[in-house]
């Protein structure tokens, strides 16, 4: 499970920082000098969050066994145990946190860039 979610969430979090989604309209080029320069940076942050959502799977699964039954069972119109949406809803707050923070970082690079072209050409 957690290697599923290790790939899944790899991909979607290259997918979500680097091209135009929904509320996230900035497209980042791997072209882009500036944010080559940022890549290892990124990979560092990446790698934190990942940290973060294996400890927690791991902290999460091994609860399982301790929470009581109603944790488990389908609620009504919801559909899915409270377990399940627990769950995942951690991985997305994690998720868009990295994206927005790697999103930030980029933003920052491409003006800085600007602004030291601008430089150069002066």
């Amino acid at each position: 499970m957690q290697v599923a979610t290790a790939i899944t969430y790899t991909y979607f979090a290259f997918w979500y920082v680097f091209f135009p989604t929904r509320g996230l309209l900035e497209q980042y080029s791997l072209h882009d000098k500036s944010v080559q320069r940022r890549i290892p940076l990124l990979l560092a942050i990446h790698s934190a969050f990942l940290i973060l959502i294996f400890v927690g799977e791991t902290v999460w699964f091994s609860m399982k066994r301790h929470l009581p039954s109603h944790w488990f069972t389908e609620h009504g119109k919801r559909g899915g145990p409270l377990y399940v949406f627990v769950l995942i809803g951690s991985v997305t707050v994690v998720f868009f946190t990295e994206v927005l923070i790697s999103r930030r970082i980029l933003s920052r690079g491409l003006r800085e860039g600007l602004g030291e072209s601008r430089h150069l050409q002066h």
